[in-house]
């Protein structure tokens, strides 16, 4: 095998496909790049089994073949190489790295131990989603980070005649609605796999495409000239639809710069009271509170919209609502609630599409 590629192409195509090696592989050959050379063509592959990533870079080919390098190594190496062009060339189990500067002999593994990837075929449903990595960000922070527990670390892709897509932990509920009607079909797949997707979209400045293969249970994510493959976890999704609250007494307009400003005030307070903040909310007023019997307490007022049942009481997670805010980035929020102990819904005000359910805490008295 040998080749010539630009370093700056290369460390572009690395920092992608570096998303997909484990930081702990269940086997040592994951822990590799393995580098494909046709006739035609230069890849970069990696997966740790649930994500894989496989993405083409351009440059000048001399000899076909593969390797598989070790790839916190052979990355290093090539970032600290300066642009320009670089030489590759394998000698039994050694590959050679030529620059203008020198040169670096690094140990390979053999390549047909690296696990296979799977492939898209023209029989996979293939989804063209609007905004796609827009859609994903709404909802992938309201997923559980509990791998005890690994349903609730999913996104839910729920196609239909009305498709959305869901997260949650047990405690808050995300969905966004897609537009679009789908083949009727509910998919499971792992939200850490997920965000690096819409990581990798971000990069790129391109949209994902979807494909989705009921056969081999993978679903395919094509992005600029990356090809990202995540297995589907199979059970059941909670059935979320029985705690979205159907009606509201009462609602409320929140402007978000000074509501936040108040959580996080009270947050400090809130700390060794399992993050707990109370929210009063009166006639177009607002009462952000939290009490802690080793620090002290903390109470902040500000002007809200109110209308419907009032005085009304609820206390949350302050996280909850903060974690919400930074990933949506909303300017007014839309608050529904009904009794201090039932699911409240937050909103984007003027946005139908998305809604966030939390789960209120009952306040000790």
């Amino acid at each position: 095998m040998q080749f010539s590629i630009l370093q700056e192409n290369l460390i572009k195509t690395l920092n992608v496909v570096k998303r997909a090696v484990p930081s702990k592989p269940q086997l040592p050959i994951l822990s590799s790049f393995l580098i494909s050379v046709s006739k035609t063509k230069i890849s970069v592959s990696a997966t740790n089994l649930y994500l894989g990533i496989e993405s083409q870079a351009s440059g000048s080919i001399t000899t076909p073949g593969e390797m598989a390098v070790p790839a916190k190594i052979f990355y290093e190496v090539i970032n600290h190489i300066s642009p320009g062009k670089i030489e590759l060339s394998l000698e039994k189990n050694t590959l050679i790295i030529k620059s203008k500067s020198g040169s670096t002999r690094v140990q390979c593994l053999t390549a047909k131990d690296f696990p296979s990837f799977p492939s898209s075929t023209k029989k996979d449903l293939r989804l063209q989603i609007p905004d796609f990595t827009g859609t994903l960000e709404k909802v992938l922070f309201s997923a559980s980070r509990d791998e005890t527990r690994p349903i609730l670390t999913s996104v839910l892709f729920s196609l239909g005649q009305k498709s959305r897509v869901v997260t949650t932990n047990g405690f808050r509920l995300a969905v966004q609605e897609v537009d679009g009607e789908f083949e009727t079909q509910e998919l499971l797949a792992p939200a850490k796999s997920i965000n690096e997707v819409v990581g990798i979209s971000k990069q790129t400045d391109s949209d994902a495409v979807l494909s989705v293969s009921t056969e081999l249970k993978q679903l395919f994510f094509f992005v600029d000239s990356h090809e990202i493959t995540v297995r589907m976890l199979e059970g059941d999704f909670p059935p979320y639809q029985k705690i979205i609250p159907s009606s509201f007494k009462t609602e409320v307009e929140i402007d978000v710069l000074e509501f936040v400003s108040h959580l996080k005030a009270a947050q400090i307070f809130a700390r060794d009271v399992s993050n707990i903040v109370s929210l009063e909310f009166g006639k177009n007023k607002l009462v952000i509170s939290a009490v802690s019997s080793s620090l002290g307490s903390h109470q902040s007022q500000m002007d809200v919209g109110a209308t419907g049942q009032l005085p009304a009481k609820i206390a949350f997670n302050v996280n909850y609502i903060l974690d919400f805010i930074q990933a949506i980035k909303p300017e007014k929020l839309w608050f529904g609630m009904n009794e201090g102990l039932q699911p409240a819904m937050f909103k984007i005000s003027g946005d139908d599409k998305f809604f966030y359910v939390v789960m209120p805490f009952k306040l000790n008295k």
